[in-house]
């Protein structure tokens, strides 16, 4: 028969403590992991976010340049359009044989 002696206690109680004290280590070991983690990937979102606002507004304002850029050779364009109409209203009130 099997007899539980306090040597028998004493070892399953130590037993049962460090395979609580050994859960406990890793479990904070783990969530300090993912903290630590859980922040770095914060920090390089941060750092992505930041870089896609910067380039947005470098795309933003290349846009704005090439819009302007346009809306000026737009203008001379309708310029140069206004001048030709009058030049050829000046042309047609001539009569023909003045042509």
């Amino acid at each position: 028969m099997f007899r539980i002696t306090m040597d028998n206690i004493r070892t399953c109680i130590h037993g049962a403590f460090g395979a609580m004290t050994f859960g406990v280590y890793h479990q904070f070991t783990t969530n300090k992991i993912m903290e630590l983690n859980n922040e770095k990937i914060k920090r390089d979102n941060e750092k992505i976010h930041e870089k896609i606002i910067r380039d947005n507004e470098k795309i933003n304002e290349k846009i704005k340049r090439d819009n302007e850029k346009i809306h000026e050779k737009l203008n001379l364009k309708i310029d140069q359009l206004h001048k030709d109409n009058e030049i050829l209203r000046e042309y047609l009130k001539k009569s023909w044989w003045q042509r």
